[in-house]
């Protein structure tokens, strides 16, 4: 995985490649009109390089992946709001959870 472009604090975006699939995962945050902040997150995936094997398996066995990784990325954005909450104190404004 490397990081591709960045505006920080603001914005960053994450590029890695696992086999065929090139996935580019950016990360966001907004000022909301409540006060709050929020962390938006942005996945796409490059499947066009896959070969005939590998589409057949994702026809396949894709929703099973694709439940993989919403967990996987609910998982990070709990870690994300959690160290958000805890460098709260020393940032102004309120921070929306996750569950708000």
């Amino acid at each position: 995985m490397s990081s591709t472009e960045s505006e920080p604090p603001r914005r960053t975006i994450h590029e890695t490649k696992v086999g065929h699939d090139k996935i580019r995962t950016a990360y966001s945050i907004q000022p909301s009109s409540d006060g709050r902040t929020k962390l938006l997150l942005t996945a796409t995936i490059d499947m066009s390089e896959r070969t005939q094997r590998e589409k057949l398996a994702w026809n396949t066995w894709g929703n099973v992946s694709f439940e993989q990784t919403r967990k996987i990325l609910e998982g990070d954005l709990e870690d994300i709001g959690r160290e958000a909450e805890r460098r709260g104190a020393d940032t102004p404004g309120r921070h929306a959870h996750p569950s708000s």
